[in-house]
């Protein structure tokens, strides 16, 4: 018997396992720099190649290529197969794998999955076509004001008021037990019988991302309890990996890579049927952290849409908690007069929803005015109350500046010095200039090239990095891959890679050992012209993702201050000089290498 689990449980495993830790259960590690070494276990060496980055959570021997994650490590030194791997891993370090687990299965299983795609997909087709026969079911969602193409965009459908709707139908071409496994029938309690889980209710397919008809939700139409049912988890749906609506989402999430996350079924279609398209909804649930792989997957910024009322504070709340992990902004947006996403588009029309996406709140503004409600700031222990609860947010910032200004913000509510307000917060974090705290650069093909030529003209053509040295301030970059290859190169007279393990990155090393072992080096043939040239052109490369980074931090960082404030003007004037700094070196950058 074998084990299937959810899409991503590599990431997941991944996630709760730091692979220094579990690497040095195996090896004696050495910390080098940025990095940690050992002698390769892989291959048979005498000085240490075998290089693990706590940073990026992977592994490389730069002597026999061996190279990846915390669970092929544990593969490739077990001898394990995938499944086996991260379970040895799970039951070393507590990890409960059995809420990923899809389903157990034979050596048919892969057959099994695939017939409960095609029984879902000829229920979808008999709902759908069954929604026509029945005037009371069509004309309510009609009078939800839904266009019919946008019922045939979803699939909408409706189950008969009978109890073998599906059996009458699937049961020529489908065993009991594989409709039974697929949810849509039941068994009877003490009877070999079965009857339909869904009647007389509205029905919703539910798509994966790909596009597959998984499950089902079905509404009713009265005051009949419970109001939704959903399908429960099978071998082809796990609710708390998909969410309703994605699979049309993503394809809509725009420039800035929005995505919307309502409550149900009704506001995902009703917003779709508007022209907001990149909404989707948790299926039943709360937010999950499979969720919030799905989302980080796709989008780069979240808006929450919950309901006003008690239970959606609740949602939004735990959304955001779920939520700060993944590299994705959070923004949440109430409605007024305790509205539904669902029934203020339709009062307000689309455009009016739309500006108010678009101006939605900080999730940690939203949670600082959540957590001040009730109290009173000119009483001592209201305001010690105050940062007993803020308190974990703060934990959870990452940024320098929104930490700044934030804690700023509840300084000026609280009458709290700076000073205390941080010590009480446990700060720690130290305070960078924001140009020093820019992301890691990802660099373009093209430069990667440039980079990859200059290494192999400095170690086979010496005489050109002094002179190029000579005439240029490799400080000049803003990142730091240049400054610190050429520093390592002019260390030594000839180069050992192993020694270059103790103080460069992976990628740094990676080219560096290739420009050492090129198998045929192509000399300069124009001077130091040449080299100057490449130089040039990656200087410029530099200040140009320079700037959009900038941009991006200016963007981001001004969106969540009031216009009106004298801090936003300030922090304009700030960003606006630093853009104009940055393009007057690009146009020198251009003019010096033409």
């Amino acid at each position: 018997m074998g084990k299937h689990y959810v899409d991503g449980i590599a990431d997941i495993v991944s996630e709760k396992v730091n692979i220094v830790d579990l690497i040095s259960s195996y090896l004696p590690l050495k910390k080098t720099g940025r990095n940690y070494k050992a002698l390769c276990p892989f291959h048979s060496e005498k000085t240490p190649s075998f290089v693990v980055s706590e940073e990026k959570q992977i592994f490389h021997c730069f002597g026999c290529g061996a190279s990846g994650s915390a669970i092929s490590f544990v593969m490739q030194i077990e001898n394990l197969d995938f499944i086996d791997a991260i379970e040895q891993i799970g039951d070393r370090y507590g990890i409960d794998l059995d809420e990923y687990l899809v389903k157990k299965y034979d050596t048919k299983g892969h057959e099994e999955q695939e017939q409960l795609f095609v029984i879902n997909k000829v229920a979808a087709k008999g709902f759908y076509n069954n929604l026509k026969n029945n005037k009371g079911a069509y004309e309510y969602l009609v009078n939800r004001n839904l266009k019919p193409q946008t019922m045939r965009k979803f699939g909408l459908g409706f189950a008969p008021d009978e109890w073998d709707f599906i059996l009458k139908n699937l049961r020529k071409k489908f065993t009991d037990n594989i409709l039974e496994k697929s949810g849509l029938i039941i068994k009877r309690d003490n009877s070999n019988g079965h009857y339909d889980r869904f009647r007389n209710r509205i029905m919703f397919p539910i798509f994966d991302i790909r596009g597959r008809v998984i499950g089902f939700g079905g509404r009713v139409m009265d005051d009949t309890m419970p109001k939704y049912l959903n399908s429960p988890d099978t071998p082809i749906f796990n609710k708390s990996f998909n969410l309703y609506g994605m699979n049309y989402a993503k394809n809509y999430l725009g420039d800035n890579k929005q995505i919307v996350i309502v409550e149900g079924y009704m506001d995902v279609i009703s917003l779709y049927d508007k022209g907001i398209y990149n909404v989707a909804a948790s299926l039943g649930t709360s937010l999950t952290e499979g969720h919030g792989k799905l989302i980080e997957r796709y989008a780069k910024e979240v808006v929450l849409l919950y309901d006003s009322d008690q239970a959606g504070i609740k949602a939004t709340r735990r959304a955001i908690d779920v939520l700060r992990p993944f590299s994705v902004r959070v923004k949440v947006l109430s409605l007024k007069d305790g509205l539904d996403p669902d029934e203020y588009v339709l009062k307000y029309g689309k455009d009016e929803l739309q500006k108010l996406i678009d101006s939605a709140q900080d999730a940690m503004e939203y949670m600082l005015n959540y957590y001040k409600e009730g109290l009173n700031f000119s009483i001592k222990s209201d305001i010690i109350e105050y940062i007993d609860r803020i308190r974990s947010l703060f934990n959870g910032i990452n940024n320098t500046i929104e930490y700044e200004l934030y804690v700023k913000r509840v300084s000026e509510e609280t009458g709290l010095s700076l000073s205390n307000l941080v010590k009480e917060l446990k700060y720690v974090k130290k305070i960078e200039k924001e140009n020093d705290k820019l992301e890691e650069v990802v660099l373009q093909s093209k430069d990667v090239k440039l980079y990859q030529r200059l290494f192999e003209i400095f170690i086979h053509e010496r005489s050109y990095l002094d002179l190029l040295k000579k005439k240029h301030d490799f400080n000049e970059f803003h990142f730091k891959i240049l400054k610190e290859v050429t520093d390592f190169i002019l260390l030594y007279d000839e180069i050992d890679i192993n020694k270059s393990i103790d103080v460069l990155s992976f990628e740094e090393i990676e080219m560096l050992k290739i420009a050492k072992n090129i198998d045929e080096y192509i000399k300069v043939s124009n001077g130091i012209r040449e080299v100057e040239k490449m130089y040039f052109e990656l200087l410029l490369s530099d200040k140009v993702r320079l700037l959009e980074k900038i941009k991006e931090e200016s963007t981001r960082v001004l969106s969540n201050i009031d216009k009106d404030s004298s801090k936003y003007s300030e922090l304009k004037i700030k960003y606006a000089k630093l853009q104009h700094d940055i393009n007057s070196q690009i146009a020198g950058i251009n003019k010096k290498r033409n």
